[in-house]
């Protein structure tokens, strides 16, 4: 059977796919501030990984990946979506100018943010030197594997993207002008394929690799989605036009595909996307941001501004949340449920 861990951290992502053959994947980590995530050491800790996946470069997707590289056991791949270092590393240091009284937050958030990639990959780089194989880039392009009977379709990111990524900074370190790109372009996209079911975690992908994931799925006649890791947080970004094909298009009819929402802060997510997430699938959230605990209305205050709400933490609604998919195509839920904010009205 395949089983799928999703964990709280009110900020970041946690997710653990457990293998039929009793082997681990996990894809992108970061520690809960509520402690209501168990250590990664405890998670992985003596286990052996398929593979350890940074879905792209942002902290609160990698933060614990460092930990779980040095508590496992054995890790057969390392699986990212960076085609050039150099250039990630000169794209973390960079900011945008801000009045004096933010500068020295903004470069305290941005050496958090490169200190944990330097570490990550001078782990990898070590592992790599003694197996070279052990690294290894994903994106479209990739040929779908197989680990342990389930089939692993890699639906993102574009492979021009990461191309573009690394033009622009290239062409930026020689001093020329060009528009920053925006690191969620990287994310990985990635589906389980067992049971005659399909679980898609789609990380911060976007919109445009969204639309050619769906056109891939149907082009390979994959199953349509049993759940789904919704992308970004519940942002726009991710979710796009509504007259456009989305992630949206990829879930099952009639509410039957479980939407596994991260939300983290008061942004995430949209009003309007959750609001299309509950007309299509089984919303379920580790956290909500868009009202506290115990809070009626998101607009306490009254503002007449659309889409104002409290700046508060994100409560949270399910510290785990976990499904078993078996190989006759049942499926069970080990943990978690829809809280009355998510269920559909």
């Amino acid at each position: 059977m395949l089983t799928v861990d999703f964990y709280e951290s009110g900020q970041g992502e946690t997710i653990l796919v457990h293998f039929p053959d009793g082997g681990l994947g996990v894809v992108d980590a970061h520690p809960s501030r509520s402690k209501s995530r168990p250590e990664i050491e405890a998670l992985v800790g003596g286990q052996r990984l398929h593979f350890l996946c940074l879905t792209h470069p942002h902290a609160d997707h990698g933060v614990d990946l460092f930990k779980a590289l040095s508590a496992a056991a054995q890790i057969e791949r390392y699986w990212h979506t960076v085609t050039d270092i150099q250039a990630l590393f000169f794209a973390v240091t960079q900011q945008r100018v801000y009045p004096d009284r933010f500068s020295s937050l903004l470069t305290d958030l941005r050496i958090t943010w490169a200190q944990y990639l330097i570490d990550l990959y001078d782990a990898v780089k070590t592992r790599t030197e003694n197996d070279p194989g052990f690294t290894q880039k994903i994106n479209d392009q990739r040929r779908s594997d197989e680990i342990a009977g389930v089939k692993v379709h890699f639906l993102g990111p574009l492979e021009a993207d990461q191309n573009h990524f690394t033009s622009t900074y290239r062409a930026l370190v020689e001093g020329k002008h060009r528009s920053k790109p925006n690191e969620n372009s990287l994310s990985a996209i990635l589906a389980f394929e067992y049971g005659g079911h399909l679980v898609i975690l789609g990380s911060d992908a976007l919109a445009e690799n969204w639309q050619e994931a769906e056109k891939r799925c149907r082009k390979e006649r994959l199953p349509k989605a049993i759940i789904l890791k919704v992308p970004h947080h519940g942002g726009q970004d991710a979710l796009g036009d509504p007259k456009a094909r989305s992630y949206l298009d990829l879930c099952r009819p009639n509410c039957e595909t479980a939407a596994i929402l991260f939300g983290g802060d008061a942004k995430h997510p949209h009003p309007k996307v959750l609001d299309r997430l509950k007309t299509k699938t089984a919303v379920q959230c580790l956290a909500n941001g868009l009202k506290p605990p115990g809070q009626v209305s998101s607009n306490p205050l009254g503002l007449r501004i659309p889409g104002a709400r409290a700046l508060v933490p994100a409560p949270t609604c399910n510290p785990h949340i976990s499904f078993t998919i078996r190989a006759d195509g049942q499926v069970e839920q080990m943990a978690g449920s829809q809280c009355e904010f998510c269920q559909c009205v």
